[in-house]
Formats: C-alpha cells, sequence, structure tokens
C-alpha cells in the first residue's frame, strides 16, 4: 500500500516540475463544510488534510483492486519518470555545449568555511577566487556567515566578526597582506550554523538563493559537505557547469568516531556528488571512488613560500628552533599519536600551533603523559614566528593534500608525517 502510494505521488507531481507549497493557515475558524452537489454525485472535493488522506486511500483501494488499472498506473509513473530524465540529460547537453563557446565565463565559488577560521576551505577558496580575479575572469565567492555567538566554537579568540562586512572586510586585509591580491571579486554570503556534533559549518535553507545571477561556471568546494541536507534549487539546472573540489576524507572521520556509519556517509557522498557535480576533482587518491571524478592538486604554495625555501637553501642558513606543528586541535588530527610517541622519550620538544574543540582535551592529556608539548594560538606559515623552525611534524591520519604540509615542504623543512 505504501508503495502504491508513492507512485501514485509521483505521477501526480513530477520530481521535475514539483513545487508544493502550503497557505498559511488562516486566523479565524473556517465554516463547517456544506452538502453540495458534488458531493451528491461523488466528485472529490479537497478539504482538510484528513479528509485529504482518506480520499487519497479510497482512491488508492480502487486502482489497486483492478490488475489492468495498476499497470497503467506503473506505466504512467515510468513514462514520467524517462521524460524528466530526458528533458534533464538534453538540457544538461545544451548547457554545456553553450558554455564551451564562452571565452571568459563567470566563475562562481561555493565553500563551506571561511576566514578568521584557518582551515583549508576557508584559505584555498579566498586564494581561488583572488587568482581567477587578477587573470580576468569575474568571480563571486560565495562563503558562510553563522552568529557570533557560534563564532566563539570555531573562530580565534579575539577575532570575531559582528556583521557580514566586518567578515569581508577581515578577509580582504588578509589577501591583500598575505599576497598582495587587489583584483576586484565579489563576496557574499549564506546562513550557516555550526554543528558542534559534527565540527562543521552547515548551510540552513535553500544555498543557490544566495549565489548571485551568475549561471556559468561553478565551483563546489566539499561538494558532498555543502549537500548533505541540501533542500533547495538543483545546482545543475542553475549552471550550465558544476565542478566540486572533494578535500576532506570524511570517511576516516566517520571511522575515528562513528565507525558503524562508514557506509552511509560512503552511499550519501556518492549519491549527492553525482546529484549536484558534473565533474569531481579529488585532491588525492586517498578519497574514496566518486562519479565522473579526477584525481588532481588544484592548489598548490604561494609564491612567498617558495621565496622562504630558496633562502633557507643558501649557504650558511640555519634554523634556530626544533619541530612544530600547524593545525586543528583535533584527536582526528592525530594529537594522541603525538602523545603516545612523546611519552618517555627525553629531549624531544614539539611546539603546537593551533585552535579546536578539543584544545582542552589535548593538552590535559599531554600533561597527564608529561610531554614535552608548547601549546599556542592558531597562525599560519606566514607568520615570520615559523620561519625559524627546521621540522614539521603531522600525525594526522585523516589528511587528504595537506596543505600546510605542502607550505613547510616549498620553505625548504623537513616533514615527518603518519604513515597510513
Amino acid at each position: 500500500m505504501r508503495r502504491a502510494a508513492l507512485l501514485l505521488l509521483l505521477a501526480l507531481f513530477p520530481v521535475a516540475q514539483c513545487r508544493l507549497s502550503f497557505p498559511a493557515r488562516p486566523r479565524v475558524a473556517e465554516p463547517a463544510p456544506t452538502r453540495t452537489r458534488e458531493r451528491e454525485r461523488g466528485v472529490i472535493r479537497l478539504g482538510k488534510p484528513r479528509e485529504q488522506l482518506g480520499r487519497l486511500r479510497q482512491l488508492l483501494a480502487g486502482l489497486l483492486a483492478d490488475r489492468r488499472k495498476r499497470r497503467v498506473l506503473v506505466a504512467v509513473v515510468v513514462f514520467n519518470w524517462l521524460q524528466t530524465q530526458a528533458r534533464l540529460h538534453f538540457g544538461k547537453r545544451r548547457a554545456l555545449r553553450a558554455f564551451s563557446k564562452l571565452e571568459r565565463p563567470e566563475v562562481t565559488i561555493v565553500t563551506t568555511a571561511a576566514l578568521p577560521w584557518m582551515t583549508g576551505t576557508a584559505v584555498n577558496a579566498l586564494l581561488r577566487a583572488a587568482y581567477l580575479a587578477e587573470s580576468g575572469y569575474r568571480v563571486t565567492l560565495c562563503v558562510p556567515w553563522i552568529h557570533p555567538e557560534e563564532q566563539l566554537l570555531v573562530m580565534p579568540k579575539g577575532k570575531l566578526c559582528a556583521d557580514p562586512d566586518a567578515q569581508e572586510q577581515l578577509m580582504r586585509t588578509w589577501l591583500s597582506e598575505r599576497d598582495g591580491a587587489v583584483a576586484p571579486f565579489d563576496i557574499r554570503f549564506y546562513p550557516a550554523r555550526f554543528d558542534v556534533m559534527r565540527g562543521s559549518i552547515l548551510p540552513i535553507g535553500d544555498t543557490t538563493r544566495w549565489v548571485g545571477d551568475s549561471c556559468d561556471l561553478c565551483v563546489l568546494e566539499e561538494p558532498e559537505h555543502l549537500n548533505w541536507y541540501h533542500g533547495g534549487g538543483q545546482w545543475r539546472r542553475c549552471f550550465k557547469l558544476v565542478v566540486g573540489v572533494v578535500h576532506t576524507n570524511y570517511l576516516r572521520y566517520a571511522s575515528l568516531y562513528q565507525p558503524e556509519n562508514v557506509w552511509v556517509v560512503r552511499f550519501i557522498n556518492k549519491l549527492v556528488c553525482r546529484a549536484y557535480c558534473d565533474r569531481i576533482v579529488k585532491l588525492s587518491d586517498s578519497l574514496q571512488e566518486l562519479p565522473r571524478s579526477t584525481s588532481c592538486n588544484v592548489h598548490g604554495v604561494r609564491a612567498e613560500f617558495l621565496a622562504l625555501g630558496r633562502q633557507a637553501a643558501q649557504p650558511g642558513h640555519v634554523f634556530t628552533e626544533g619541530a612544530y606543528f600547524i593545525g586543528k586541535l583535533l584527536w582526528a588530527k592525530g594529537h594522541g599519536l603525538l602523545i603516545d610517541y612523546l611519552a618517555g622519550e627525553e629531549g624531544l620538544h614539539v611546539d603546537l600551533y593551533g585552535n579546536g574543540e578539543d584544545s582542552a582535551k589535548v593538552q590535559a592529556a599531554a600533561a597527564k603523559a608529561a610531554v614535552d608539548l608548547r601549546f599556542f594560538s592558531g597562525r599560519d606559515h606566514s607568520d615570520e614566528s615559523i620561519h625559524a623552525y627546521k621540522v614539521f611534524v603531522n600525525p594526522s591520519q585523516t589528511e587528504v593534500l595537506s596543505t600546510t604540509t605542502a607550505e613547510a615542504l616549498a620553505m625548504g623543512k623537513p616533514c615527518l608525517s603518519h604513515h597510513y
């Protein structure tokens, strides 16, 4: 019965054209229904939801009682589905042909994080927008906006933003100081919330409403993350070409925190990437297999780090500090492995730079194990206090293509990473 009801609803409301709207509840009680000639003749009229459900059950019972009607119903549903898929397929082919003829397509980049949260999807998306704008493209960068009360859970202390304008100014200031990029590009914000359980920022509502008027090329940073709970417009119908850049190994996170849900995460990631992306770019082959995907490092490092590496290669250059780590203070980043390795060892010292929701627990575990770790607030490799360190230590087991490791190598520093 439930399966037949679902088939009937699909037949009545095609997926590609379904836009249901519910009227607001009236402020005054509706008058009692009156007996009409249509009711006497047995004509079905929609009334209250409970009456609608009863009439729908009667209709389904009549359809299912007749084998011929069941076959007709199934045929209608299948034909409607095939018609919808054909319309989407040929519409996308026309859009891709139109995109191939564009000399300078407008680019929209949608990401899952923004400065001052120093994470890969915040920094790399901002730099991508700046470099494309410098190359002459019209670029729109769409980033999440979370309430200042929730910013306390994720942003560094003393760097909270009271409104989107303040956050935009902070992002542009950071970009001009680090990279000198001055090419104009738009920055737009979509509403989001910080999910403490997942340690991630999740969009609220329909993100496609906030990306602007461009419809050429859309780059979705972490497309699976953006679309886990997406209930709005179809990205592939809003843009001629949609490219997803996969940054994070969510299967590894799931195996560490909720191993029983690994198969669920794998299935949902494939589902949303297939539904919302025309092409997928994985930063490395350590990520799960995804439809229409290829592996390519599309990030690289900034020129300033390569310049520091050339200076370090000069004869007579000496590093005055020892080992260090830059990254979020999360157990998934391998801090437990680092503490276990240093426990009982003498003369080994590592400085940790970063913030995170597990910061207090990591510091407590380090104190209990009596290991020589010092903790500092988060910063990046462009900070001069980092240049004197010689060895970069990265114990993380969840890295896909660690930006900080690549930057340290570019700066001429030996790197130690966990093999997994």
